[in-house]
């Protein structure tokens, strides 16, 4: 299969501490790969492209360096940040609250689990300021299935990327929602997801032999999540993942929708959470 635009890193590295010393050459940013807590949290997250982008060239100049080791390469067509880039002026909306990404990865800090916890932490009318070297292509796509807008400025080779909840005028059922709860709508819809929690027993025994086993409690955020996705690429048809987690995981669960996953849930305590992933079509 021939390595694209859209391959990820971590795809790339699993071929071993050669792949990894082609990359780190490429460019200075990626000397960063040569630490192993930010191999393992953001390489699966980057694709060729988005290296490409993060370190200023062309991505079919990626694929060339990997071409001349010998690795079969696709090329791209075209190659531009005009999806991304835009003029963009949120200030007269939005109160911009930043967070300097190139300082947590000077640190050796990956960005993932501040940009979340700062989103959380958003009053309304405010917008997230990501300060950082290069277009964050995957947080743009990851946080756009969480319904967040973005908007990206570049300004002396800064990238300042704006994340925010655009705001909404209710219209007649949302007022009626808010007055008697959710409608029968919302509740076939969470159902289209996770099964309810009283299933996890019945389902758990649907896939008794089936199942891979893991405990993600000791890791440090956001391994968890990855090591969950990792799992799952390597379930055969018909098996299920299993997972001893100290909560549900909020921002894995669109990442397994758009994989066409199901889960449930059980609740042993306030930080102990079984949960049991499966594909639809396997119910």
């Amino acid at each position: 299969m021939a390595v694209n635009k859209s391959t990820k890193i971590g795809e790339l590295l699993k071929m071993g501490d050669e792949m990894t010393e082609l990359i780190t050459s490429i460019h200075p940013k990626f000397t960063k790969l040569s630490n192993p807590f930010l191999r393992k949290a953001i390489a699966p997250r980057v694709t060729v492209q988005d290296a490409a982008r993060i370190a200023g060239i062309p991505v079919n100049d990626f694929l060339k360096k990997l071409e001349e080791k010998g690795i079969e390469v696709e090329y791209e067509t075209t190659d531009t940040e005009e999806e991304y880039v835009t003029q963009c002026d949120l200030t007269e909306k939005y109160k911009p609250v930043r967070l300097n990404a190139i300082e947590l990865l000077e640190k050796n800090i990956d960005p993932f689990d501040p940009v979340m916890k700062k989103l959380k932490e958003l009053a309304p009318g405010e917008a997230l300021e990501v300060v950082v070297d290069f277009i964050p292509s995957p947080l743009i796509d990851i946080l756009k299935r969480q319904g967040y807008e973005s908007c990206v400025l570049k300004k002396d080779g800064i990238y300042y990327t704006y994340f925010y909840k655009p705001y909404k005028k209710r219209g007649f059922w949302e007022k009626i929602k808010t007055i008697f709860g959710k409608t029968h709508s919302d509740r076939e819809e969470k159902h289209s997801g996770p099964a309810h929690e009283e299933d996890f027993e019945k389902i758990k025994q649907q896939f008794e032999g089936r199942m891979k086993i893991i405990d993600v409690r000791d890791l440090e955020m956001p391994q968890p999540m990855m090591k969950i996705l990792e799992t799952l690429d390597t379930l055969k048809p018909g098996e299920a993942l299993f997972v001893e987690h100290k909560r549900i995981p909020q921002f894995l669960l669109p990442e397994l929708e758009k994989k066409n996953y199901l889960w449930t849930t059980k609740k042993l305590s306030d930080d102990h959470t079984r949960m049991l992933i499966y594909k639809k079509h396997e119910e």
